[in-house]
């Protein structure tokens, strides 16, 4: 697969929707359903993209876009925000 895309949100039925996307156009999806476990995949990859939900159990994605930016330059970071 090319590329590696990290896909962050509580809800486990989007991860897989969106992954199973990722996985058709040969991306490999890297999931995560809070910011700790985003923050442990992060230490064995680079991704490429990073889909980050905006609200997550654990605290706000925007504290892993400022993360990604810091130590992953060169991941690009998409918000996904609520419409809650």
């Amino acid at each position: 697969m090319a590329g590696k895309f990290l896909i962050v949100d509580a809800d486990p039925n989007i991860r897989a929707t969106i992954a199973a996307v990722a996985r058709a156009a040969a991306i490999e999806p890297v999931l995560a359903g809070t910011l700790a476990e985003a923050r442990a995949a992060l230490a064995g990859v680079s991704p490429d993209l990073a889909l980050i939900a905006d609200e997550l159990p654990d605290g706000a994605g925007a504290a892993l876009v400022a993360l990604l930016a810091e130590a992953h330059p060169e991941t690009e970071s998409v918000m996904l925000v609520s419409g809650d």
